[in-house]
C-alpha cells in the first residue's frame, strides 16, 4: 500500500508580537522547502505542502482590517494569509518593496498596537483580577461557584497574559527601532 504523502504541517511560532522576525525567518525557510505558510490556530503555524518557492513574509497588526487596507498591500505585491483584526501575515515574491518602507511610518504603527495592547489588558485584567478576588471568598469550600470561578479566571488569564506579553514585547521593538533613526 502507497504511503501518502503529507499535505499539511503544524509549527509553534515564537509568537508574533514577542519576536516576529525570527517567526517571518521560519515561514521564509519553510516556503524555501517547499511548505508554505497557510494560516494558524493559537500559537500554531500552519503550513500546506507546495513547490519550493523563494517567499518573503511580514507580520502587521492592524487594529481594523478593511478592503482598502488589503488592496493597497495587494497592489504592492503583498498578499494576505491571516487578515484579522489586530493581527495580520502577508507574503510577497522574495525582494518585493518592504511593508514599511521608513522607520517612522512603522513606529506609527507599533505605538497604534502598543495603544491598543494596553487596552486589551486593562479590558482582560479587570476580570482577572474580579475572579481571583472572588475565588478567594469561596477558598474554604469545594463548591460549583469555586470551580465555575476558577474556570472564569483561567479563560480571562490567556488573553490578559498575551495583550501584556504584547506590549512589552512592542515597547521593545519600539525602542529598537528608535535607536535605528537615532
Amino acid at each position: 500500500m502507497a504511503k501518502m504523502a503529507k499535505k499539511h504541517k503544524y509549527i509553534m511560532g515564537s509568537g508574533i508580537a514577542i519576536s516576529p522576525e525570527k517567526d517571518m525567518a521560519l515561514f521564509k525557510k519553510m516556503s524555501n522547502q517547499g511548505w508554505h505558510m497557510s494560516g494558524t490556530t493559537m500559537w500554531w503555524y500552519r503550513f500546506e505542502k507546495g513547490e519550493p518557492a523563494d517567499y518573503d513574509y511580514a507580520a502587521n497588526m492592524e487594529a481594523k482590517v478593511t478592503k482598502d487596507m488589503l488592496s493597497i498591500y495587494e497592489g504592492s505585491g503583498w498578499f494576505p494569509i491571516v487578515a484579522c483584526n489586530g493581527f495580520q501575515i502577508f507574503r510577497a515574491v522574495a525582494g518585493a518593496t518592504p511593508i514599511f518602507s521608513d522607520i517612522e511610518s512603522e513606529l506609527e504603527s507599533l505605538e497604534e498596537i502598543r495603544r491598543n495592547t494596553v487596552k486589551g489588558a486593562v479590558i482582560w485584567g479587570l476580570p482577572v483580577v474580579l475572579t481571583r478576588l472572588t475565588i478567594v471568598m469561596f477558598a474554604d469550600t469545594w463548591s460549583l461557584a469555586w470551580v465555575i470561578l476558577t474556570l472564569l479566571f483561567a479563560y480571562f488569564l490567556f488573553p490578559f497574559v498575551a495583550n501584556a506579553l504584547g506590549f512589552f514585547s512592542i515597547g521593545k521593538m519600539i525602542r529598537r527601532k528608535r535607536k535605528q533613526v537615532s
